[in-house]
């Protein structure tokens, strides 16, 4: 009640306060669910602040409410998106990958990270988190469809030496990937490396006689 006085007074800082505090003395007395009903009164009274919201996820987390966290981050990313802040709202959804295959749930994190590249593509740091996640479950041809993609951006963006490096991973992870290594052959030679393009068309023979 008196939470609500303040808000009507327009003081929020202070309503915020006051049930931050409910949900504490709620925690302590093992009132869990009325902790996390206190918890998502914060939410709605928060609207779009950011920085309350990003209190909101620490909390569930240091409570154990992991799929109340991944839910408010959902809803910060949702406002990143709103405002146009893509690369931020990817970069939320990517925290709620990483929280989600934590807690043991791989299938949501997948889908997560998928959202993730929908909405950054071309960001090659989240795209390599999503191949390490991948990776951890066992998922190697995705991984390497998805250095693929690294590949190719590197390519188009003329970054020929990070383009190298990209191919080399995906052989790594795909041997018998015929085309990565000719596209690794062509990028070799571009730069004058010709004895080592030679090397892999060599194997590439081999590969595909």
């Amino acid at each position: 009640r008196l939470a609500a006085l303040y808000n009507e007074q327009g003081r929020l800082g202070q309503a915020l306060d006051e049930l931050d505090d409910l949900s504490t003395r709620q925690l302590n007395a093992g009132k869990l669910d009325a902790m996390i009903e206190t918890l998502h009164q914060m939410s709605d009274l928060a609207g779009e602040n950011l920085t309350v919201k990003a209190h909101l996820v620490e909390r569930y987390l240091k409570r154990g409410c992991p799929d109340e966290a991944l839910l408010e981050l959902d809803h910060i990313s949702e406002i990143h998106q709103r405002a146009g802040r893509m690369n931020e709202a990817a970069d939320t959804l990517r925290q709620a990958a990483d929280t989600a295959w934590m807690i043991g749930q791989h299938d949501r994190a997948f889908k997560l990270y998928d959202r993730v590249l929908t909405l950054a593509p071309d960001n090659v740091t989240l795209r390599q988190a999503y191949i390490n996640c991948l990776l951890q479950g066992g998922r190697q041809k995705d991984a390497a469809d998805q250095q693929r993609v690294i590949a190719r951006r590197f390519w188009e963006a003329r970054r020929v030496q990070e383009t190298i490096a990209a191919l080399h991973q995906v052989i790594v992870l795909d041997p018998r990937d015929a085309g990565s290594y000719g596209q690794l052959g062509e990028a070799l030679a571009s730069v004058g490396e010709y004895a080592q393009a030679e090397r892999v068309y060599r194997r590439l023979v081999r590969l595909t006689p």
